[in-house]
């Protein structure tokens, strides 16, 4: 099983030094295991400590040529790709580890991320030769068969067991790479960021805050004011609106996936909410984004 080094305590020098550590792992996995390795950062955690994004845009979708090949000049390949990835990939994915094979004709080992019983990463390690199309056009599509007739085959069984372990370690280093430094001290601070990145995507209020630091509401929300200089919602609620920015800015879910996402309980009270601290409609916000 792959050893990861236990991130230090102490962050890098710079959010540079930060990316430059975690794309450099990442190729690393890749070359060792001859794939190359897509993320879906399903509730925004993979952002820096200026708010920048952590990942390359690139990595965050599929850019093997395989998979690029006729997707941007075809409407309907891009919707099926992205319907391939949200949807269908979505409604697996509570079963753990699996091999999701794509109407192209690829496969992908498919691997989610759990982060405190949150599934906050997904993982897509391919691509790999699956089973022939059942669309036409794409059949008949000399290219893409060509590229795919020169994919590797799956691993078997037992490989693809220890595939899955390694991405997990490579997932859990990953989250620990950029958790809060409040995260990793042991104080009511750190207990209390540690409770927001944990339970953003919950429905969970003061009250549920107060019982894990074992304080009445009251007392729990002068401490929240006092430690971390602002009310327990409002810290909340920019937390959630970050995360909801920096998954507009690098994936293709619909604004309303992205407010289920990141914890708000309707599309419209999410769209006033970023609207408000944006100064844009998401949809908008994303577009002038990219």
């Amino acid at each position: 099983m792959i050893r990861f080094t236990p991130i230090p305590r102490k962050r890098p020098a710079s959010t540079r030094e930060l990316r430059r550590d975690v794309e450099c792992r990442l190729k690393s996995f890749e070359l060792e295991m001859n794939l190359i390795l897509t993320i879906h950062d399903r509730v925004g955690l993979l952002v820096c400590t200026d708010g920048s994004v952590l990942l390359r845009r690139d990595r965050m979708f599929h850019r093997h040529p395989f998979c690029e090949h006729g997707r941007f000049r075809n409407a309907q390949w891009n919707r099926q790709c992205n319907a391939h990835c949200t949807v269908a990939v979505g409604e697996r994915i509570v079963g753990g580890a699996f091999v999701h094979r794509c109407w192209k004709g690829g496969a992908e080992v498919v691997v989610p991320i759990v982060h405190d019983g949150l599934h906050a990463l997904t993982f897509f390690a391919g691509v790999r030769r699956g089973e022939a199309t059942e669309d036409p056009l794409a059949e008949r599509d000399g290219t893409l068969r060509l590229i795919r007739k020169g994919l590797l085959p799956l691993p078997s069984l037992p490989a693809r067991r220890q595939f899955v372990e390694r991405m997990e370690a490579l997932g859990k280093w990953l989250l620990e790479a950029v958790a809060p430094i409040a995260i990793t001290v042991d104080s009511r601070e750190g207990r209390i960021w540690r409770f927001l990145h944990a339970n953003a995507t919950k429905p969970v209020g003061l009250p549920d805050l107060a019982r894990d630091l074992g304080l009445t509401p009251g007392h729990a929300s002068r401490e929240v004011v006092r430690l971390l200089g602002a009310p327990f919602q409002q810290l909340l609620r920019e937390l959630r609106l970050s995360r909801a920015a920096m998954l507009l800015r690098t994936h293709d879910y619909p604004v309303g996936e992205v407010a289920h996402l990141v914890g708000f309980e309707s599309e419209y009270h999410f769209n006033r909410a970023f609207s408000r601290r944006y100064g844009e409609a998401p949809g908008r916000w994303r577009h002038e984004a990219r």
